[in-house]
């Protein structure tokens, strides 16, 4: 309905207006075409103090934007305000100019002092040369850019240039600004793709809204949503550790297991060269005294949502920030812990966690290898895959300082250690609100240096504890298998392991989600299918588990026959998904950028665990290549009838098959020259070590006689029967990095 004209419903909804006292505040046409300008938009009330301003820009649609100013005030836009720091090249000179000429005169003060004058002068140092400052954005939209800022000002200007344009010119303007809009329109739905693309789960904006377990009040304000949220986190944490009865713990008193470590190597400037002397006594003071300052200990949680749009507390993940001093003292201590580690072998060898050439593909691969073994003898697996609630913000302290004891953890370095874990507090900050500071009893920070290798250091002694078959660690992430030919004997010895494995949570006071635990029988389809899952009773702490026919572990996803099906629909609809985005997206990036583009957020799913999906038929791997194909045919912009082998050529790139082949046979190689963990040396046989005779293939692997044709797509049976069929110039490559040139040239001929 247009006001500017006198039409008979015009005329009607004026007279309605009027008898209700209402008035309408819009004055000027609202949309404004090559052809026509018509008021179709309307803002209404029965106040008198309204102005109401129409906005040629921005153009967001052929509507214009209408903007209403309640205060009757000069309207000066809307915005948001941010603090920011002036930290460009020079400023960060000066900073450090000032910072280097400083008079610390630290003596022998102590080393809450140290950082607290280190932290003053710093701090009133950078608020004298870069000083907080206040900006307004217009703009609330997060993926705004100057690129995305500049087109849509190049659209405003061609709006107004046709607005204020006459006679035969007023058609080209318009159709000029139709062409500008639509652009600017398709480079927003590409940024949007990208965000798709990416998935980021991105924390709320200042109206974030929250719930806590509790009840079902809505808070707002984003200082109440920091104090609740830290309230929760704390909470959730004492509510599993305070369910143990207190005077069941873990104790160990043999203490000479291992070479002590009793006190710390001071730090020179070679190791600190960039870092200013104030801190090198910090952390050499802290070193010597076994203290560490207080206000080091406190944390900053930041609450991202594991599930987008949530209100509920319990879907956000605390994501801990320290400060960065404490990282510097934290690195110092973690390698000579880690030293101490390594030198006295104190890691069990089937712990794949946070460890150096260690990975999720190693835990991986040892386990199906493992299972496939028992398999090609006719033999149940049952496995039981272990989930713990909130594992590193419960460990018991006190049990972890008796544990480091028994390693050989003592005098200066225990007191290091016991300040460490000692005292810690924690904030939550949510957009601009900080909570209060709150104490934190139990757990080790995550987010730190040294949490990872004291929580591995923490459930070391598992496997002293429980009788079976496999147990693989991944950090927090347990598996544990028993296999027989009978299943009834399987799933006993299986409760057996389990009775343990619930002793040993309880006495190192850890609490296992038995909602998340799960359990899965690995056979032949054909014996699966006889099999009464119903009739399986496995529980552990009186409750049953469930029986589950396909999991995920790792980021892979596992089924009971290790066929890999459930895996290769994961990926093949995972890279369609991302491929569609990129389609759309590539349309405005230049090659260099789509190649940039796929390499960061399509290519991992084709590389994850390729070891593994080596393993995949062919049927898998030829549709997998026609993914990769049309990637190609996007960046390269070329039609469906070019071939597949003038695109590989043209980007240089392997192809699916041959990409696979390609870290597969790194994957063994390390295995050979020991970058590779230990614990794959248990599938490793060789010729010579058979017969006693040096034959013409020695140095290759034995290959183990097979059952069943499924044991063949093993990495055992099929990864060391193509690593046998190399060349022997490749496999004598003297350093990893000489294989890995050669291993590709050698790929791109045969594959």
């Amino acid at each position: 309905m247009n006001l500017l004209i006198d039409s008979y419903y015009a005329k009607k909804i004026k007279i309605l207006f009027e008898n209700y006292g209402i008035t309408q505040f819009v004055k000027e046409p609202t949309r404004i075409t090559g052809d026509s300008e018509t008021l179709v938009d309307f803002v209404i009330s029965n106040e008198d103090n309204i102005i109401a301003h129409v906005h040629d820009k921005p153009k967001l649609s052929d509507h214009s934007v209408i903007s209403v100013n309640l205060n009757c005030a000069s309207w000066s836009g809307t915005g948001v305000k941010r603090l920011f720091r002036d930290l460009g090249v020079d400023n960060i000179a000066r900073i450090k100019s000032v910072l280097m000429g400083v008079d610390w005169g630290l003596g022998t003060v102590e080393v809450d002092e140290i950082y607290s004058r280190l932290n003053e002068t710093c701090q009133c140092v950078v608020d004298e040369i870069a000083p907080i400052k206040s900006r307004k954005y217009n703009s609330r939209v997060p993926w705004m850019d100057r690129e995305i800022d500049r087109e849509m000002k190049c659209r405003d200007e061609l709006y107004r240039s046709f607005k204020y344009c006459t006679g035969g010119q007023r058609n080209d303007a318009w159709n000029a600004f139709k062409r500008k809009r639509n652009d600017v329109g398709q480079f927003q739905r590409n940024v949007e793709n990208l965000k798709k693309l990416i998935s980021v789960n991105e924390v709320g904006s200042a109206n974030s809204k929250f719930k806590d377990g509790n009840d079902d009040i809505v808070f707002r304000e984003p200082q109440m949503i920091a104090e609740r949220f830290n309230v929760f986190f704390v909470q959730s944490v004492a509510d599993i550790v305070d369910a143990f009865d207190p005077h069941t713990i873990w104790y160990n008193s043999d203490n000479n297991l291992y070479k002590p470590f009793s006190n710390f190597e001071m730090i020179g400037f070679e190791q600190l060269k960039k870092i200013m002397g104030t801190i090198k006594a910090l952390v050499n003071t802290s070193l010597e005294r076994g203290q560490v300052p207080d206000l080091l200990k406190i944390s900053t949680v930041i609450p991202i949502p594991k599930v987008v749009g949530t209100l509920n507390a319990c879907e956000f993940r605390p994501v801990n920030t320290l400060p960065t001093i404490e990282k510097v003292l934290e690195r110092t201590v973690y390698e000579q812990l880690l030293r101490h580690v390594e030198s006295n072998e104190i890691l069990m060898s089937n712990q794949s966690g946070f460890r150096k050439g260690y990975s999720c593909e190693a835990a991986l691969q040892f386990m199906i290898t493992k299972i496939k073994v028992e398999m090609d003898s006719d033999k149940y697996v049952v496995c039981v895959f272990l989930d713990l609630k909130r594992a590193f913000e419960t460990i018991d302290r006190r049990i972890l300082m008796r544990k480091l004891r028994q390693y050989g953890v003592s005098g200066v370095v225990y007191d290091w250690f016991d300040s460490y874990l000692r005292n810690r507090k924690q904030k939550v900050r949510f957009n601009d609100g900080v909570s209060e500071e709150l104490d934190v009893d139990s757990g080790v920070p995550q987010g730190s240096v040294l949490g990872p290798l004291l929580f591995l250091l923490y459930v070391n002694d598992v496997d002293l504890f429980v009788q079976c078959d496999l147990i693989n660690l991944f950090a927090d992430d347990k598996v544990i298998a028993c296999s027989d030919c009978s299943l009834d004997e399987a799933v006993r010895r299986m409760n057996i392991a389990l009775e343990q494995i619930g002793r040993y949570l309880m006495l190192n006071r850890l609490r296992l989600n038995t909602s998340k635990t799960k359990v899965m029988i690995f056979t032949s389809r054909s014996k699966y299918n006889l099999v009464d899952v119903d009739g399986v009773n496995l529980g552990i702490d009186g409750q049953r588990l469930d029986v589950v026919e396909h999991v995920k572990y790792l980021g892979f996803h596992l089924d009971n026959t290790l066929s890999f099906e459930r895996h290769f629909d994961f990926v093949h609809g995972k890279i369609s998904k991302k491929l569609g985005f990129f389609t759309r997206l590539a349309a405005d990036l230049t090659p260099t950028s789509e190649i940039l583009v796929y390499n960061t957020i399509i290519q991992p799913h084709f590389d994850y665990c390729s070891t593994i999906m080596f393993l995949f038929n062919d049927g898998k791997l030829e549709k997998l290549q026609k993914l990769q194909n049309r990637g190609m045919r996007v960046i390269l912009g070329v039609n469906r009838r070019t071939p597949i082998l003038s695109m590989l050529d043209a980007l240089q790139w392997l192809s699916v098959r041959q990409r696979l082949y390609y870290f597969t046979m790194i994957f063994i190689h390390k295995i050979l020259i020991g970058s590779a963990p230990d614990y794959f040396w248990t599938f490793v046989d060789f010729p010579e070590s058979m017969h006693g005779y040096r034959t013409r293939t020695a140095g290759n692997f034995y290959l183990s006689r097979v059952n069943y044709s499924r044991s063949m797509r093993s990495l055992i049976y099929k990864g060391f029967q193509e690593y046998n069929a190399l060349p022997t110039n490749i496999k004598e490559c003297s350093n990893l990095r000489d294989f890995k040139c050669e291993i590709k040239k050698y790929a791109r001929i045969k594959k």
